[in-house]
């Protein structure tokens, strides 16, 4: 540390509340002052036990019909775990999905996959498979495949934002839009603190690029945007990009930005219309769409948006991570 730094430390390296635990601590002249029993540099909380089906120390669930393993893990008050990869093979697919009590016996190599769903049970043809390409993400879906899932307890001192999870104590570099032809200017470094992160809340995407992925991409207002057709999720529309989901989908364009952005997402992605008529499709978190039925734009501002929201009627205006 250097001179009038300070720092957060810790009594303990492990605790459920790590924070009533901490005390922050000043060096001057080569002294920390504070008291010597905060000596860690870093506290986490315990694990916690397994709810579901646990394989090789990590804890499993199979996942519904179509979700990601984002949504399964969510529904546990959980987060994603990238154990998850660990199945993905012809010989420990079976093995999870046997202690999950899916259906079928082997698996077998569905590549090249719409999406990285890593082991599933595809319920069209009642097959057990997994994806060797592309690679296994958390928000990964398809219509009629069940994932098995490994997930695991968020630290509660730890920091979540767009899909980054930074650890407490750790620093990440975030960026006020998704594409700029200069990132580094329009990123800051923001450090986890017992579960709050520094700096402005302006700087909330965890990529940027120069460029956006794919022929189908089209770029509007500093983020990358992919229409997803009816009954895609965003989470799909991304993964078949082999990209992730940008929260920008609800923050720019959805719940949580505007209807006037949402339609300049719309005249850029060039649906038909110029302003925004229709709010049909807001019984789900769908955001900012095309109504494929009745010809017009439409924009919810409830329910909040969310990545995984589906419809049969309506094209989602997608953000995904470059």
């Amino acid at each position: 540390m250097n001179h009038s730094a300070s720092y957060t430390f810790y009594s303990t390296e492990e605790d459920a509340d790590c924070a009533s635990n901490s005390q922050s601590r000043t060096c001057t002249d080569g002294t920390l002052d504070g008291s010597g029993t905060y000596q860690y540099a870093s506290c986490s909380a315990p694990p916690a036990a397994c709810t579901g089906d646990e394989v090789d120390g990590d804890c499993w669930f199979y996942g519904a019909s179509g979700a990601s393993c984002s949504t399964t893990c969510a529904a546990q008050g959980l987060i994603y775990d990238p154990a998850t990869t660990t199945a993905n093979s012809g010989t420990q697919c079976p093995v999870v999905m046997n202690a999950l009590g899916a259906p079928g016996t082997s698996a077998v190599n569905m590549a090249p996959c719409p999406g990285g769903l890593g082991c599933l049970y595809y319920n069209g043809p009642n097959t057990r498979g997994y994806c060797s390409n592309p690679a296994t993400t958390a928000g990964a879906t398809y219509p009629g495949v069940s994932r098995a899932c490994a997930c695991s307890a968020p630290d509660p001192n730890s920091c979540t934002l767009d899909g980054q999870t930074v650890s407490n104590g750790d620093s990440a570099t975030f960026y006020s839009a998704g594409l700029n032809g200069n990132c580094a200017s329009i990123s800051q470094t923001r450090t986890c603190t017992n579960g709050t992160l520094d700096g402005s809340s302006t700087y909330q995407y965890s990529t940027c690029s120069a460029t956006c992925t794919g022929d189908d991409a089209i770029a509007s207002g500093g983020h990358c945007w992919y229409p997803g057709p009816p009954e895609y999720s965003c989470d799909f529309a991304c993964a078949v990009e082999g990209l992730a989901y940008s929260s920008a989908t609800e923050n720019y364009a959805g719940s949580g930005g505007s209807s006037s952005q949402c339609n300049s997402v719309l005249t850029a992605v060039g649906t038909p219309g110029f302003n925004i008529t229709d709010s049909s499709q807001c019984s789900v978190g769908v955001g900012c769409y095309f109504n494929t039925d009745s010809g017009q734009r439409g924009y919810c501002a409830t329910p909040t948006t969310t990545s995984d929201a589906t419809t049969t009627a309506a094209f989602r205006m997608c953000a995904c991570q470059q």
